[in-house]
C-alpha cells in the first residue's frame, strides 16, 4: 500500500514537472535577466497548470542562492527550506535535470 501511494507521488510529481518545464524553458533567459538584481526569495504556484489537484499541494520555490525547491504549499519562504522538508531539485534525480 505504502510503495502503490510512493508511486503515485512520484508520478504526479513527474507530471507536474514534466508540464511545468516545458512552459518555463522559453521564458527561463528573460526571467532569469530581469531578476539579476533581485535576492529575496520567490514562490511560484503551478496549481493551475494541472487538470486535477495534486495528491500532496508541492510548489516550486527558488532560494536567494539561486537553487530551486520543491516544498509543501505552506512553506515559509523566509525560512530555511531544508528544515521545512522541502527537497532541493538539483540533489533528485529529474529526467530533464534538475536545476
Amino acid at each position: 500500500m505504502v510503495d502503490r501511494f510512493l508511486i503515485t507521488v512520484g508520478i504526479a510529481i513527474a507530471a507536474f514537472l514534466f508540464i511545468w518545464l516545458g512552459k518555463r524553458i522559453n521564458t527561463r533567459d528573460e526571467e532569469e535577466a530581469s531578476m539579476q538584481g533581485n535576492k529575496e526569495a520567490r514562490v511560484d504556484d503551478y496549481t493551475d497548470l494541472c487538470c486535477h489537484p495534486a495528491v500532496r499541494p508541492l510548489i516550486w520555490v527558488k532560494d536567494v542562492q539561486g537553487f530551486s525547491w520543491l516544498c509543501d504549499n505552506d512553506v515559509n519562504p523566509s525560512q530555511d527550506f531544508r528544515s521545512q522538508e522541502c527537497w532541493r531539485c538539483d540533489e533528485i534525480a529529474f529526467p530533464a535535470g534538475g536545476r
